[in-house]
């Protein structure tokens, strides 16, 4: 009888170190991304710089050249590409900070059905505990229902799991283009 209930508890600790490795790699992830957003700031920070060095030369060409309207309205056009191209990457940014947003949603989900699901195996602890000091017959009932119970809801963190690496990968997948 006790042999079962260590067994239970073995499988549940090893269960619970698997979530939490999964954890560790979605953190990892998760730091790998915000690198990759300090170096899109930076790169947009030295564009700036670059757009603003060539306004400056664009308003002494045109101190110095008044007569060439027709390279100046080349110029504009070109400006205007270039803002729409702004334009397409800032809303891309704004996809990447909402999909972002949502998941740190679910990150939080999870945290919070893995808090639930800690105090639930604090309170099968206790109630084990005190099961054995009453009757045996009982506890493997009880160990089997709250063994369903922990199974059901580990299926459940792992598929949120699942979906948080699969919006992390497609969230990589996107920044990379």
């Amino acid at each position: 009888m006790e042999e079962q209930i260590l067994s239970m508890l073995i499988k549940m600790d090893k269960r619970l170190d698997q979530m939490d490795e999964r954890f560790n790699r979605i953190e990892v992830r998760l730091d790998q991304m915000d690198e990759r957003f300090d170096r899109i700031e930076v790169r947009l920070d030295q564009m700036d710089k670059r757009f603003d060095q060539i306004e400056e030369r664009l308003d002494q060409i045109e101190e110095r050249l008044d007569g060439i309207d027709d390279r100046l309205d080349g110029m504009d056009e070109r400006f205007d590409q270039m803002d729409g191209r702004l334009d397409q990457m800032d809303g891309r940014l704004d996809q990447m900070d909402d999909r972002l947003d949502q998941m740190d949603s679910k990150l939080s989900h999870v945290e919070h059905d893995l808090g639930e699901l800690k105090h639930r195996v604090e309170d099968m602890d206790k109630t084990m505990q005190r099961i054995e000091l009453t009757q045996s017959e009982d506890i493997l009932m009880l160990l089997q229902t709250n063994k369903r119970n922990v199974e059901v809801e580990t299926r459940y963190i792992n598929n949120k799991l699942s979906d948080l690496d699969k919006r992390v990968f497609q969230l990589e997948q996107a920044s990379g283009d």
